[in-house]
């Protein structure tokens, strides 16, 4: 099974990645002349979620799975590149019997991914991880996960069951994909490659009695519709630590075509720069607001901005041999 997202991203080298996965963990905050939309409860709910159980944390709109070409204006490998974060998802929903994507995407508004647990390939290929994604549904949403998956397999959870199927092996993931969907009617849908986290997230997720709509500060707050926002803590126990560095973040402002950087921490000084080593492309950390640091660079449009892509990627411990 080659990976949807990881076709075209270039006509170059990176045409040879055909495994499932290649994660980037973003992070962000809000450049000064980028316009404040506020996220709609359900993401900064999820979001704040996630954030408890995952090293890393990224959110998107779902428009963003909706196709293989162009995005909001940009070109189509960049747009490929932008889906990275989401790749096992789409492959998830590809693979899914009876063909939900479409079905799926199309009543989805937003999408979040949370991450942890990073190691390397099994030779070439995109670095492995632990991926729970969940699509938050609008409120007219009629997909319905027991209509399309009649006669699926389930596997039990802690406090239910989810449905579970599998995909073929990929490059660096020599044994078969596994995956696992419950739907929490009628606000989202889950989808993991981890039996245990489709249990606890589900459960975070159900609505209390008597209880409130949660939400997050921090980035999560003030995403645009417009962008990918979403955050890696370091130094959190699943390595990437850095010296004074509390989270690397970055902003996708795809109207805009650029990315911004940034390092977040208490103690933060030239040696917490110096300790990342930058894609190629990409200036020197320097003062930001709030005592970050930051750089921008742009998105590009073709095999450069695609690998300065990759190299953001590997940052947040998502990277791939070839």
């Amino acid at each position: 099974m080659e990976h949807p997202a990881s076709l075209a991203l270039t006509n170059g080298s990176l045409m040879r990645c055909k495994s499932l996965r290649l994660y980037v963990l973003l992070g962000c905050l809000l450049p000064g002349h980028v316009p404040a939309l506020n996220m709609s409860s359900k993401e900064t709910e999820v979001a704040g979620i996630l954030e408890t159980q995952f090293t890393t944390v990224v959110v998107a709109g779902a428009d963003l799975l909706g196709g293989k070409g162009p995005y909001r204006n940009l070109s189509a490998s960049v747009s490929n590149a932008l889906r990275l974060p989401f790749a096992e998802l789409l492959a998830a929903l590809d693979s899914m019997p009876g063909g939900g994507r479409n079905e799926v995407v199309k009543d989805a508004v937003a999408v979040v991914v949370g991450a942890r647990e990073f190691r390397p390939p099994s030779g070439l290929g995109s670095d492995q991880s632990l991926n729970c994604y969940v699509l938050a549904l609008n409120p007219h949403a009629r997909v319905d996960l027991r209509r399309m998956l009649v006669g699926v397999a389930q596997a039990p959870t802690d406090g239910g069951f989810a449905w579970t199927w599998t995909a073929h092996p990929t490059e660096g993931h020599p044994a078969p994909h596994e995956f696992f969907a419950i739907q929490l009617a009628p606000s989202y849908i889950l989808v993991t490659n981890n039996v245990r986290d489709a249990g606890a997230v589900a459960r975070a997720l159900a609505p209390h009695p008597g209880s409130s709509a949660r939400s997050a500060d921090g980035p999560w707050r003030g995403r645009s519709a417009r962008d990918i926002v979403g955050v890696r803590r370091r130094g959190s126990g699943d390595g990437g630590a850095v010296s004074g560095v509390d989270a690397l973040q970055l902003f996708v402002d795809t109207r805009h075509h650029e990315g911004v950087l940034r390092l977040v921490g208490k103690g933060l000084d030239a040696r917490s720069a110096e300790a990342l080593s930058l894609p190629v492309g990409i200036r020197p950390f320097g003062p930001g607001k709030g005592g970050a640091l930051e750089t921008t660079f742009e998105l590009g449009t073709g095999e450069e901005g695609v690998e300065r892509l990759v190299g953001v990627w590997a940052l947040f411990g998502f990277g791939l041999s070839l």
